[in-house]
């Protein structure tokens, strides 16, 4: 048999397995169950590994996974095969996050732009503090968000750019510089508290 065939035999057999463990724990099976939930967790990992580098982020994923499955697990029709089903469920998890994830980075752009926006170039002193309040925001992040956020919101290169520039992919140059962004609101928040 081709490893093709024996995938697909191999991935077929996870299937039929997961729909049993699906019907024992509509029936009541805790222990069931509780081993669906742990093959759910396996199945969303596979499947988001390549869409997620950031370990973080791909935790939080999973967990939300696990809770719309518990959630919604009286929905699933016994009659069908579980993966339709499941992988909609991930799916539709990995679509919120991505909505979260752009939400929050169009959020830090603006406010960035904004914050740019009300310099006014005749005033050398208000340039000097914004200079110098960025130069030590910057300084909390690590070296390499700082590097991505200077070359996406200082330097307006893409995520894209970014990735080819420093060898990452897409999804992390997003997720780091959504996390260090996250860090820099927190710490100008802290600054305007101080002043």
């Amino acid at each position: 048999m081709s490893i093709a065939g024996d995938n697909k035999n191999r991935g077929a057999a996870d299937e039929t397995h997961c729909h049993q463990l699906m019907l024992a724990a509509q029936n009541g099976d805790q222990t069931q169950y509780r081993e669906l939930l742990s093959q759910v967790d396996l199945i969303a990992r596979r499947h988001l590994t390549q869409k997620l580098t950031l370990i973080n982020d791909l935790d939080d994923l999973c967990q939300e996974i696990l809770l719309s499955v518990h959630n919604a697990r009286h929905t699933f029709d016994p009659q069908k095969p579980i993966y339709p089903w499941l992988y909609a469920i991930i799916n539709y998890r990995f679509q919120d996050y991505l909505r979260a994830h752009y939400r929050a980075r169009r959020h830090v752009t603006q406010e960035l732009t904004s914050a740019e926006e009300t310099i006014s170039p005749e005033d050398p002193q208000t340039t000097w503090e914004y200079r110098n309040l960025s130069q030590k925001l910057l300084s909390y992040l690590l070296p390499q968000q700082r590097r991505i956020i200077q070359m996406l919101y200082m330097n307006g290169h893409s995520a894209e750019e970014v990735s080819v520039a420093l060898n990452l992919s897409v999804a992390n140059v997003r997720t780091t510089a959504h996390r260090a962004t996250k860090l820099i609101r927190k710490k100008m928040a802290t600054h305007h508290e101080n002043h």
